[in-house]
């Protein structure tokens, strides 16, 4: 069988789907969130405040996505499996993790790369 099911309190992270990953994307933010709206969002988590990172747009005002890194992975794990879909505002927020060692740019890590060379 999968295995996994049962282990909630025994291997670390087993609900994680990056393995290891400290690090959240958030997706689906109000436009006007700030530092202050991601720290509540995640009170009661272990966030590290300096790694929150806004997706800004040549305009200054940002795009609905951030990144925030977490402690560890348990509580990164343990923020994504809890407040994901959870509202903020009025709008439900998304989180996917992110291998990303501090936040910025503009890679998918979210996604499976697509298996497009098994088209021949």
């Amino acid at each position: 069988g999968m295995g996994g099911m049962g282990a909630m309190g025994g291997a670390p992270a087993a609900a994680a789907p990056a393995a290891g990953s400290t690090t959240l994307k958030i997706r689906g933010l109000p436009f006007r969130a700030t530092n202050a709206d991601l720290l509540a969002f995640f009170a009661g988590y272990h966030v590290d405040p300096s790694t929150i990172e806004f997706n800004t747009q040549h305009d200054g005002r940002h795009n609905g996505e951030a990144w925030v890194s977490f402690v560890s992975a348990e509580e990164c794990a343990r923020a994504m499996v809890e407040k994901n879909k959870q509202h903020m505002g009025n709008r439900y927020v998304e989180l996917f993790p992110s291998d990303k060692p501090g936040a910025g740019g503009q890679v998918q890590e979210a996604y499976p790369p697509q298996q497009q060379q098994m088209m021949m």
